[in-house]
């Protein structure tokens, strides 16, 4: 065989070796790319819930400020009103509320 010949045969060969791996590596890079995809997806859904309970978490508070706030004018009401006994002394009731 001529060198040309086998120079053009090596070099189909190459060409069919390079195909195969342009192949190769262009499926493990539509792989990562899928891969890549889903972890967005689960991100955006990750932060989706994180401001869901945010929003849950400001509203549980506002909600327990109110009762505090309701709780403390309902206290300071009740230790306000005098009571009296029986032997004229003036004594005060209140309302022990524990904060947590």
């Amino acid at each position: 065989m001529p060198a040309a010949e086998l120079a053009a045969n090596d070099s189909k060969e190459l060409i069919l070796k390079l195909r195969g791996f342009i192949h190769y590596y262009q499926t493990i890079c539509n792989l990562h790319e899928n891969e890549m995809l889903a972890m967005v997806d689960l991100l955006e859904e990750t932060q989706t819930k994180w401001r869901e309970a945010l929003a849950e978490c400001d509203e549980l508070k506002s909600k327990l400020s109110a009762m505090e706030n309701s709780s403390t004018s309902d206290e300071q009401e009740v230790w306000k009103t005098p009571q009296t006994t029986p032997s004229a002394r003036t004594s005060y009731t209140g309302v022990f509320v524990i904060s947590i």
